[in-house]
């Protein structure tokens, strides 16, 4: 009996390990990377640098906004984490399935937990909160219209595209950097729920996103990403009128092309989720040899917060940085370069790059949109539903004259 009482709670305690602020509900997988380009010109990562050589990988995916227990068939943007284990050394980057964030600036980050807050006294989500956050935080609006665009569910987490979203850098022993971003594209093809088909699949299998790839792993059908990045040349940043180390904004592909250095596939499964990966403390700052950081703002806050946050939910300290990443935090520790950046973007930048994107959308696309905005921002107040309203019209008038469209067939 004593036995079975102690088994018990030691399963009870390692189940109830603290979970992540954000991207609490995920599951994680095993596999290899290949690289098969030679990046030896502007690096002398291991990672980099080795063609043809394979190196393990962990990978885990999560929703950004949930709890364990959670619908993985949320509308919401996925995380997708990635850590490269080398000879002496791993790698981790830290990613999105939206090639953007919500934010950059150490003012947003401090109501940030205004999307995800619940009333105190009611235990209920606060859709004033979360509607109010984008009314002050125009960076938002681009990866709302992702989100809340036919991508924002995915079929499986086999069928999302992985994004680096920080701007990091390759060096060698000259010193010089080229600054780059890191993508991860799925050969599954990309696929999505509505919301109407995902709310069904979620009523029958809440954590059908995680089963579907454990039997694809189980059956030998090994999922696969294309590994792939942009280069930008070190001082090329001056040639442009916005900040090109914002999380925000994207590098346009005309300008940047897609560089596809090297794949990896997931072929093997955890054997205990909450030891492997709800213990697992991926850090932005776990940057190898020849790989560092950028004038992005964002990469500093959250290579110098990761690691306090990670010693109070595992109770340990981890993660402590790497020699040239302690170099890299002070050279950006001023910052000059992104506040020259961020000087010279006009606020018009924040409504043009998601008019770019609801411009590629056909009709019916645009429609689904709306829809999809509508249902939770007419949950809000009236002078809320007002605001944002008024941020859509900034992006376009048909955008803020659809949303408001469906918003009043809602309330009928």
């Amino acid at each position: 009996m004593y036995e079975l009482l102690n088994f018990a709670v030691t399963r009870y305690s390692k189940v109830k390990v603290k979970e992540r602020i954000f991207h609490g509900n995920g599951t994680g997988y095993y596999g290899d990377f290949t690289l098969n380009k030679d990046l030896s010109k502007y690096t002398n990562s291991q990672f980099l640098t080795n063609v043809g050589k394979k190196f393990k990988v962990a990978v885990r995916f999560s929703n950004t906004i949930s709890d364990h227990g959670t619908p993985e068939l949320l509308r919401d943007s996925r995380g997708f984490s990635i850590r490269f284990f080398g000879d002496d050394e791993s790698w981790d980057v830290l990613g999105l399935s939206t090639p953007i964030q919500w934010i950059d600036v150490v003012e947003d980050t401090m109501t940030f937990h205004d999307i995800m807050n619940k009333d105190i006294a009611t235990n209920v989500l606060e859709y004033d909160n979360k509607w109010n956050f984008v009314n002050n935080t125009p960076s938002a609006l681009h990866v709302i219209t992702m989100i809340y665009s036919d991508t924002g569910i995915p079929k499986g987490w086999e069928n999302m595209n992985g994004y680096g979203c920080n701007v990091f850098s390759l060096f060698k022993e000259d010193g010089k950097r080229t600054w780059v971003k890191f993508h991860f594209k799925t050969q599954q093809g990309r696929d999505f729920y509505t919301d109407e088909e995902a709310a069904l699949a979620s009523f029958y299998e809440p954590d059908q996103h995680s089963r579907k790839i454990n039997e694809r792993i189980k059956s030998g059908n090994f999922p696969k990403w294309k590994v792939a990045i942009q280069l930008m040349e070190e001082d090329q940043w001056k040639d442009f009128d916005y900040n090109v180390f914002s999380t925000t904004n994207i590098w346009p592909h005309k300008e940047f092309p897609l560089i596809e250095i090297g794949e990896f596939e997931l072929n093997t499964l955890s054997s205990d989720q909450i030891e492997e990966f709800e213990k697992i403390a991926f850090a932005p700052g776990n940057l190898p040899t020849g790989i560092g950081m950028s004038p992005d703002y964002s990469l500093a806050l959250r290579v110098n917060a990761y690691p306090k946050m990670q010693e109070i939910r595992l109770n340990k300290k981890i993660n402590d940085l790497p020699a040239h990443i302690k170099k890299d935090m002070e050279l950006y520790k001023n910052n000059f370069v992104w506040l020259e950046c961020q000087n010279r973007q006009d606020e018009e930048y924040y409504y043009s790059q998601p008019r770019n994107l609801w411009r590629l959308f056909n009709e019916d696309q645009k429609n689904r949109l709306y829809k999809n905005i509508a249902r939770p921002l007419s949950k809000a107040n009236k002078e809320t539903i007002y605001k944002v309203i008024g941020q859509f019209q900034r992006i376009h008038p048909d955008y803020a004259a659809g949303v408001a469209r469906e918003i009043e067939s809602n309330v009928k």
